[in-house]
């Protein structure tokens, strides 16, 4: 009896890539919802919002994520709402910085809410 001729060819199967909940655990961008301070408000926020006697700082300056996180819309519809004038426009805080003051937000969010 012979032995079983090999194959000509082998088939090469690519490596197994881990689904998309492994891949985003190893994730250095993935947060956790407990990592956040509130839902809807990153941890940065209430680390800006309170100085470090715990006292509330009424109008320091965010930055876009912050302010995505306090509006609860995506960055294309609050860049477009700057463009048209529905949404305060961004502080230039250096050539490449953009910021906007928390009282804008507050002011927006509280005219958005008087409609």
């Amino acid at each position: 009896m012979q032995p079983a001729a090999a194959p000509l060819y082998q088939e090469v199967l690519p490596p197994a890539l881990p689904n998309r909940a492994a891949r985003r655990a190893k994730s250095v961008r993935h947060r956790e919802l407990s990592d956040f301070a509130t839902p809807s408000k990153p941890p940065s926020f209430q680390a800006r919002v309170a100085n470090d006697a715990g006292v509330r700082v009424t109008d320091c300056v965010l930055r876009l994520p912050e302010v995505l996180a306090m509006v609860g819309i995506g960055r294309t519809l609050l860049l477009s709402m700057v463009k048209t004038g529905e949404f305060p426009a961004p502080l230039r805080l250096s050539a490449r910085i953009r910021g906007w003051r928390l009282s804008a937000v507050e002011a927006f969010l509280a005219s958005k809410e008087a409609e």
